[in-house]
């Protein structure tokens, strides 16, 4: 039995013979995951250097 699984961005459920590495639905939701992970990291950074 396959397990259901979502997106690691938007939360939509993935096809079920999706590759088990593969953790977003398409490549814009991987884009804004990338984008998403750079800016808290720079807003992080931002906050370190003004510490």
């Amino acid at each position: 039995m396959a397990r259901i699984r979502y997106c690691a961005n938007c939360g939509a459920r993935l096809p079920l013979r999706a590759p088990a590495r593969r953790r977003y639905c398409d490549d814009v939701c991987r884009s804004q995951a990338y984008r998403s992970r750079v800016a808290s990291d720079r807003i992080w950074t931002l906050g370190m250097m003004l510490a």
